[in-house]
């Protein structure tokens, strides 16, 4: 199986997705966007997955390949390749959709509580997670699209999670995220937040088994969808 993954920033890459992949035999063609890599058209492959970034979904005069990826979403809804969009990539899927992308109305970056809904708790995506922690850093979130199932929420954030058809998925949160990439995107706080960095480092770190656990059962759940999709092609 192959997935193509479109990655808009350097410290922003597959993380804990990497590993459970090349477990399950999934080839990963990465397009590093950021660096001018050329986003490719989703048919051919059995999955797309759009990571984060530190831009919106709204900035394209400035990040211009996402209005390729907007395409590159479009296509793969129509042609049902499963899709996986994390906190941007999320939004960006929204947007492909028509929904609006907006200000949360507070921030989250954290550890935080994802609490599933109904439909969650019995969606395959979810399999085997029946409570999920997961790192968020994100300051928009999306509006749920025409048709979308509501799966996920947290106490900041109405809509953590939905899915559109039987195979396209949308995460506010970073269920890929390693305590070095967190590290990373840590340093993008004031030094006013010394402290608050410190904090956030150490939870992150002291939860990484379990993030470790939480995304490789993701990975896996996509994956199997991925290739129920194939068998039916």
């Amino acid at each position: 199986m192959r997935a193509l993954v479109f990655q808009h920033h350097a410290d922003a890459g597959l993380g804990y997705f990497a590993e459970p992949l090349a477990e399950l035999g999934v080839q990963t063609d990465v397009r590093q966007l950021q660096a001018g890599d050329a986003v490719a058209a989703p048919a051919g492959y059995d999955m797309l997955i759009v990571l984060g970034g530190e831009m919106n979904v709204y900035m394209e005069q400035a990040h211009p390949w996402l209005r390729a990826v907007d395409e590159a979403l479009r296509a793969a809804l129509a042609a049902d390749v499963p899709v996986l969009g994390v906190c941007l990539g999320g939004q960006l899927l929204a947007k492909a959709l028509d929904a609006p992308v907006h200000l949360n109305t507070s921030s989250e970056i954290g550890l935080h509580a994802v609490h599933l809904t109904a439909a969650g708790r019995v969606d395959p995506l979810f399999a085997g997670l029946p409570e999920i922690s997961a790192a968020q850093w994100h300051y928009d979130s999306f509006a749920l699209p025409a048709g979308a199932v509501h799966l996920a929420s947290s106490g900041a954030c109405a809509n953590q999670a939905f899915r559109i058809g039987a195979r396209a998925y949308a995460l506010q949160f970073h269920p890929e995220v390693m305590p070095d990439m967190w590290e990373r995107w840590l340093l993008d706080l004031s030094a006013q937040d010394a402290a608050r960095r410190e904090t956030l480092q150490l939870v992150v770190a002291a939860a990484a088994p379990q993030l470790q656990q939480q995304a490789a059962q993701l990975v896996r759940n996509f994956v199997q969808l991925a290739g129920a999709a194939r068998s039916r092609a």
